[in-house]
């Protein structure tokens, strides 16, 4: 056997020098690396080199494999405590019941969410039935990006901790309208601003403290004159909703937002031209210490295409750097 040949992973981490070991090895289980157009889910498999090697978004099909959700999920870490995922766009994190489906006699519309697509996933990879996920963090609907649940209470104890004490390194790459400043929005937020929506209140004994850093990354702007920028948010809380509502009281909502557009006292209507598939939010970046081990754990994800190629196709850029 010749001595030249290397492990997908290491091919992997050559071509992602920014992802960990960790990282390599888990975009390769979760089916994200395809070699030859065959995916491969085996780390270790050697390589002469000249194979043609593809990272991809999200999970690709396997031969042989038809569960629809398992083929849809990608998983960046599991253990025995913890799991790490991808959520795509449109799907809930975790089930929800509105007040109308609670009274309805009682009855509970039970949609599929992502927490129930991720312990399908365990439950095939282990081959067993496993306890319920334990929810220590959610994105909204129409949000990707990546999310951790806990597998047992010790997790769940642990993140739930490091939530609170703001110890999670967490990014999200979001576009928004005009053109704002690169700053830190430091607001109190409360569940009712006034007009049954969330938003920041001046009351200082009011509501909880919310921490947004924003850098503005790139401006783009169409034939028609609008101006659309690509920005970072990096939370040092996490509130519900918190980046929508920062960004649209800084007066640059969210393109694609249709909640915290509209006109409340002296801030006036935004209309969105941007033409966004879906709201242009996304959790890039998400890290933590294993809630046993404590070992820093850190993940990024990609532009989801989507996204990607709307942007790609929107207008011209003034480069930022």
């Amino acid at each position: 056997m010749s001595t030249n040949l290397s492990t997908l992973a290491k091919h992997v981490r050559i071509r992602k020098p920014e992802w960990s070991w960790n990282e390599c090895r888990a975009a390769i289980k979760s089916g994200r690396v395809t070699v030859n157009g065959e995916t491969i889910t085996d780390d270790t498999r050697r390589l002469e080199g000249t194979e043609h090697i593809e990272i991809h978004a999200r999970a690709q099909k396997k031969p042989g494999e038809n569960n629809l959700q398992r083929q849809q999920l990608s998983v960046y870490y599991h253990d025995e405590h913890i799991v790490v995922v991808e959520k795509e766009s449109g799907i809930e994190s975790v089930p929800f019941t509105t007040k109308t489906q609670r009274l309805e006699r009682g009855h509970q519309v039970k949609n599929s969410t992502l927490i129930d697509v991720t312990r399908k996933w365990l439950e095939q990879n282990d081959g067993r039935k496993i306890p319920p996920l334990k929810v220590v963090h959610r994105l909204d609907k129409g949000t990707s990006g990546i999310m951790v649940f806990a597998r047992s209470m010790l997790a769940e104890r642990e993140l739930g901790k490091q939530f609170r004490e703001h110890d999670i390194a967490r990014r999200y790459v979001a576009f928004c309208q005009g053109v704002p400043k690169s700053q830190t929005i430091r607001s109190r937020l409360v569940e009712n601003r006034g007009d049954g929506k969330r938003g920041s209140t001046h009351h200082k004994n009011l509501g909880k403290e919310a921490i947004t850093h924003i850098s503005r990354l790139e401006s783009k702007k169409n034939q028609r004159g609008d101006i659309i920028s690509r920005i970072t948010c990096t939370l040092e809380t996490g509130r519900t909703h918190q980046i929508r509502i920062h960004m649209s009281e800084s007066g640059h909502p969210l393109c694609g937002d249709r909640v915290y557009t509209g006109a409340y006292r002296e801030q006036p209507a935004v209309e969105d031209h941007s033409n966004i598939p879906r709201i242009g939010l996304h959790a890039e970046e998400l890290g933590f210490k294993h809630p046993v081990s404590m070992e820093t754990l850190h993940w990024t994800s990609p532009l989801p295409v989507d996204l990607a190629n709307w942007w790609g196709n929107f207008g011209t850029s003034d480069q930022k750097k």
